[in-house]
């Protein structure tokens, strides 16, 4: 399937106060309409559009995942029957999150461990529990589950950004559990180098464009990763300078 480029709103940040210590709002960038995208089907494309196979979903059974009766009780998109499992469509996308977090390796080191990243998922988060609603993913109690909301109602189509933007989440939230809470006005990160959890989803994205396996992901991907960094730089975050995503 070829893709084509999605129309994303530019996101445009008003400085609240020159006043620092988590009392700003983040400045923005002039990221533009359009995220990147690959003119042509690449591998992970081919593969993204079909389903994870059984062996491969069991490789990432050591991840506790726990549905709500909506993502079990939607229409399959994959089935055992097929040589995968009876998977909704947000089943699916993050039994692919995990499978390729798995594989993902970078010829840097991570800023913030010397594990894989899945490694240091698995170790740092006990699970996570998806729920069909409009709340506010978060992390968590003192059984160190994420809590991940998501849409019932979302057709869209399961590829790598929203794979991608999927495994995002997860690392920012279980970054929660040993960074503490958002530290400007309790919703964002004041700088990148603090590695809270918007910290950890922008070097990820970083590193997805700079730094990633070409073997499990296509450069053909690269720029919309630094693309999706840069855009969450600037509006992520109270006290660094205004992104140029050009």
């Amino acid at each position: 399937m070829i893709h084509v480029p999605r129309g994303v709103l530019a996101l445009t940040f008003v400085v609240l106060c020159g006043c620092g210590d988590g009392l700003l709002s983040p400045k923005g960038s002039d990221a533009g309409p359009f995220e990147p995208l690959p003119d042509h089907e690449t591998f992970l494309d081919v593969r993204i559009g079909g389903c994870p196979t059984a062996a491969e979903i069991a490789s990432v059974s050591d991840i506790r995942v726990y549905w709500d009766a909506a993502a079990t009780s939607a229409p399959l998109v994959c089935t055992a029957a097929e040589g995968s499992a009876d998977l909704s469509r947000i089943q699916k996308r993050i039994y692919f999150a995990l499978i390729l977090m798995k594989e993902l390796r970078f010829d840097a080191p991570l800023p913030w461990t010397d594990k894989t990243i899945y490694e240091w998922f698995r170790e740092t988060a006990s699970g996570v529990r998806y729920t069909a609603g409009d709340g506010n993913s978060n992390c968590c109690g003192g059984d160190r589950i994420l809590n991940i909301f998501y849409s019932a109602t979302d057709q869209r189509p399961v590829d790598w950004p929203l794979v991608m933007s999927s495994i995002g989440l997860l690392l920012h939230e279980a970054r929660h559990i040993q960074s503490g809470p958002h530290l400007c006005q309790g919703k964002w990160d004041n700088l990148v180098t603090e590695l809270n959890g918007y910290g950890v989803s922008y070097y990820f994205y970083l590193f997805i464009g700079e730094h990633s396996d070409p073997k499990v992901i296509p450069i053909e991907y690269r720029p919309n990763a630094l693309f999706v960094a840069c855009r969450q730089r600037g509006s992520q975050f109270c006290m660094e300078p205004r992104q140029s995503c050009r």
